[in-house]
């Protein structure tokens, strides 16, 4: 039977949104000593991280552009299987970052006198309803809720600007580079988006090296709007706040935006389902792959993933400072590595060296 394929510029706009909530979402205590101008800086180097992190899902693209990795992965079957359950885990884990992020945001200032973790559970449900309904489901909704976000965020950055002050920023690399380095390194490791694309590389049509540069320069350009908009509203105050970009939304409050704050509280929200659900899609995709399991039993698999996420959710946040804590962890960085960096180049290289092994001995 032969695989239903999918415009790539639907995916991408899915994936700017998913990558996007991450940073609007983004915890500022972890780098609440970091001045501004460094702070703004390092989006610099999040973006150079971005496109070369990009380089190997190319090269995968260039060798195996109609063969998911997790099926080429399979001609090895010592490590194939392995492959599978990594990625799957790896989407999971995102999965469960997000759900967390979401819970932390409503508990913190979108809905701190309700109990977020029923709020939680019904958003997870809702996930799993759209995890289910397949990708064509998934991308229509990513292409909707970023018609609904882009514009959102223009005319929140056009009311922000009257409230700007270039004194707010501080010189470039104030205390040097090894900070902004380091949150650029960061915040490149939680673009987990970039590991969907070689998981579902059979499912793409279209040109792939323009429109995913074009998507990489896009997202680091509205990040880094965002960023300096924040630093030059509220000052070194903006990196003490838990969700600074939030902070900032709310002073945006003119016009037709008085209410601002609501409004991007709403569309966020849509983006977190849209994410939450292509996450669990990929897992559910990933594990069923690795176990072999029939395209029904495979489908079901978010619906049995989703106690153990909402489980991790609850633990996690009985402290604050637990939960926190949770996304400063290796793991994800060296999923990153793995996910995007390390495996779409092994898998398409190793059978040829094994090849030529094998020929010269």
């Amino acid at each position: 039977m032969e695989t239903k394929t999918y415009d790539l510029r639907a995916l991408l706009a899915l994936l700017l949104v998913s990558r996007l909530f991450v940073s609007f979402a983004f915890l500022g205590e972890r780098f609440q000593n970091l001045k501004t101008g460094d702070n703004a800086a390092a989006w610099f180097f999040f973006a150079g991280f971005l496109f070369l992190s990009l380089l190997p899902v190319l090269f995968y693209f260039k060798k195996n552009e109609k063969t998911s990795i997790l099926t080429a992965a399979q001609n090895n079957p010592r490590w194939g299987r392995w492959v599978g359950l990594f990625y799957g885990f790896y989407f999971l884990l995102t999965a469960l970052g997000t759900l967390l992020r979401f819970d932390l945001f409503c508990d913190t200032v979108m809905l701190p006198s309700l109990p977020t973790l029923l709020f939680s559970a019904l958003l997870l449900a809702a996930a799993c309803y759209g995890a289910r309904c397949g990708l064509s489901t998934l991308l229509r909704a990513g292409e909707a809720a970023a018609a609904l976000l882009l514009p959102v965020i223009v005319a929140v950055a056009v009311l922000l600007l009257g409230q700007a002050e270039s004194k707010n920023i501080t010189p470039l690399f104030y205390d040097g580079l090894a900070a902004p380095l380091s949150l650029g390194q960061y915040s490149a490791g939680l673009t987990a988006e970039l590991a969907a694309l070689p998981v579902l590389s059979d499912r793409l049509r279209g040109k792939k090296t323009a429109p995913l540069l074009c998507w990489a320069g896009g997202l680091s350009a509205l990040v880094l709007v965002m960023v300096l908009l924040t630093a030059a509203v509220l000052g070194q105050y903006g990196n003490g706040q838990p969700f600074p970009l939030y902070t900032v939304t709310v002073l945006a409050q003119a016009g037709p935006f008085r209410r601002a704050d609501a409004l991007q509280s709403g569309v966020w929200t849509l983006a977190v389902l849209v994410k939450l659900g292509f996450f669990l899609y990929l897992a559910a995709l990933s594990f069923g792959k690795a176990l072999s399991l029939p395209a029904e039993k495979s489908r079901r698999l978010p619906l049995l993933l989703a106690p153990l996420l909402l489980t991790a959710v609850w633990l996690l946040t009985r402290e604050e400072q637990t939960a926190l804590a949770f996304f400063d962890r290796p793991v994800f960085a060296l999923c990153f590595l793995l996910g995007v960096v390390a495996l779409p180049v092994l898998v398409p290289l190793l059978p040829k060296i094994k090849e030529r092994g094998r020929v010269h001995g």
